[in-house]
């Protein structure tokens, strides 16, 4: 798996840079790649290396405490749910998804909890009342967009100066 920190100064910078360009001055591309063999019985030890491995890239990243983090393609709510507990009670999870029984499951799991919120929305058409965010993450999301860029450009509209986006 790659995952791709795409680190940003200024969010208008995604909008007026080729984002395939490792040259420009504002937004720097970095990867980190991982890879694990599953040994019988496997499946346990992959999950949990993803879950540790994600948090660790997510703290790499400066998330931390008292954020405001945007979920794209939460899914059924697992990398928000990580998220929530890296961001504390001072900060907000909202995770958003096209997928109405995904996003019913991520509510299930989240019970009584207050953060993680989750809306169904496509990515490209993200309500304004949504807000700002301190960051936006997305796993293993992009990959299934039609036109990324698009998409990218669409979420920087929501992302604060001196945010951070993490794919």
């Amino acid at each position: 798996r790659v995952f791709v920190f795409l680190l940003s100064e200024n969010p208008a910078c995604l909008i007026e840079t080729d984002l395939l360009s490792d040259t420009y001055a504002h937004c720097v591309w970095r990867l980190a790649c991982f890879r694990l063999r599953a040994h019988p019985p496997g499946a346990h030890r992959m999950a949990n290396a993803r879950h540790d491995f994600t948090t660790q890239l997510l703290m790499d990243a400066g998330i931390c405490s008292g954020m405001r983090i945007l979920d794209v393609g939460c899914g059924s709510g697992d990398v928000a749910f990580l998220l929530s507990d890296l961001v504390g009670s001072a900060g907000e999870i909202v995770g958003v998804d096209h997928d109405g029984a995904a996003l019913a499951n991520a509510r299930s799991r989240a019970g009584q909890r207050t953060s993680p919120a989750f809306i169904q929305s496509d990515l490209l058409d993200l309500p304004a009342s949504v807000g700002m965010f301190d960051a936006i993450v997305g796993r293993r999301v992009l990959m299934y967009q039609t036109d990324t860029v698009a998409v990218v450009k669409a979420l920087a509209v929501h992302l604060r100066p001196g945010g951070v986006m993490v794919f």
